[in-house]
């Protein structure tokens, strides 16, 4: 026996979906306004993330750094004050900062959606259903930009394990970039993104043939 499914659940199937993409869309677009335009007034923000990003950027500012600041700016990872500061000098403005955190939520929804064959509404709303998740999509900080950068390398590992015969180039190589987003990021994501970093030793090589490549060089991109 064969289960079909009746022409009225089909309809009440895709109104689902038509309501929860417009929602999600809403949601993202208003999320998108608020990051551009409202300014994160948050001490970290004020003592650090803003001054970080503008001397990553290149911006003058009226800055004196204390000397533990020195040591936390040489020595952390540098890719979020690099995106927050481009984004300061793209609009000049200081509030466009929290833009970063938001364009790396939404390429993690994309990525998820399209990529990977997800529903890109339903990603969106469990996503922002967090509520740190929604607070800092549109803040200074650094952490969003980290988890999302680590969400695409593990969500993408999850995905080549269950589904080894979709296995891509393009998805291969975009879930590695994102831990190195996330290594790039902040290093207390380090220990975890490691772990997610061995698994695709054989993830990688059990996909080797299926991308086209030999499982020499498909570990030599994976160490690279």
């Amino acid at each position: 026996m064969t289960n079909r499914t009746t022409p009225a659940a089909e309809v009440t199937l895709r109104g689902v979906v038509i309501t929860g993409s417009v929602i999600a869309l809403l949601a993202l677009v208003t999320l998108g306004i608020r990051a551009l335009e409202q300014f994160d007034p948050s001490w970290d923000t004020l003592a650090y993330h803003l001054p970080f990003a503008a001397m990553r950027a290149g911006i003058d500012i009226s800055f004196e750094m204390r000397n533990q600041l020195v040591v936390l700016f040489e020595g952390a990872p540098p890719l979020p004050d690099l995106l927050q500061g481009r984004a300061w000098r793209v609009t000049g403005s200081p509030s466009a900062t929290g833009m970063a955190s938001f364009a790396v939520v939404a390429l993690f929804a994309v990525w998820v959606g399209l990529v990977l064959r997800s529903s890109f509404w339903l990603v969106v709303l469990i996503s922002l259903s967090a509520p740190l998740v929604l607070i800092h999509a549109t803040a200074s900080y650094v952490d969003i930009i980290t988890g999302s950068f680590f969400a695409i390398g593990a969500a993408t590992a999850i995905f080549l394990w269950l589904f080894p015969e979709r296995a891509t180039r393009t998805i291969l190589i975009g879930g590695l970039l994102g831990l190195a987003g996330a290594f790039w990021s902040k290093y207390t994501v380090t220990p975890f993104a490691g772990v997610v970093l061995l698994l695709y030793v054989p993830i990688g090589l059990d996909c080797a043939k299926r991308v086209g490549w030999t499982r020499r060089t498909t570990l030599a991109i994976i160490v690279v």
